[in-house]
């Protein structure tokens, strides 16, 4: 693993043992995750639980973890980028509300989400941030009007979707 200027980098065999026998040791001075920061271990990791002082969750850093179900956020996470969750297994999030950004295609054919919770301050959703996703649960009443994808954008995606599920009989 590459700790540099704070972001985490290309995780190996030997740190997920870290992260397993000593998670303290292996987030220190850590305050962002990098792109497919978890690309060696992909098939590893089913959970993880993000230390509370990563604020920022780089383009892709999760892209391809279609073994990664559950993820702990951590409470002061501002960013989300770009494919950060894209083509996971994640079925449940719960984002702080402390994120403001939440890039395009973040969450992007994570087919398996079924409940999200939005964060009342979120300033930017991008475009199919939650695309071909299973949501029918959660609460995005509060994300702001002013977000390019506005709450009542995503609100009526999620309801076509649903529409489509009981089309197919799901």
């Amino acid at each position: 693993m590459t700790k540099k200027d704070g972001v985490l980098y290309d995780v190996n065999e030997h740190d997920l043992e870290l992260l397993r026998e000593n998670p303290e040791a292996f987030w220190d001075g850590v305050i962002a995750i990098g792109r497919r920061a978890f690309e060696r271990v992909r098939d590893e990791l089913t959970s993880l639980t993000i230390s509370d002082n990563v604020e920022e969750l780089k383009n892709n850093a999760f892209w391809g973890m279609r073994d990664l179900m559950y993820v702990t956020l951590p409470k002061n996470l501002v960013k989300i980028g770009e494919g950060a969750f894209a083509y996971t297994g994640i079925e449940k999030i719960e984002i702080p509300e402390s994120v403001e950004y939440i890039g395009d295609g973040a969450f992007y054919y994570a087919e398996n989400l079924k409940k999200v919770n939005m964060p009342k301050g979120l300033k930017f959703l991008g475009k199919n941030a939650f695309s071909n996703t299973r949501i029918n649960e959660g609460d995005y009443s509060d994300v702001k009007n002013e977000a390019p994808v506005k709450a009542t954008d995503l609100i009526k995606h999620l309801v076509e979707e649903r529409v489509k599920d009981k089309e197919r009989g799901e």
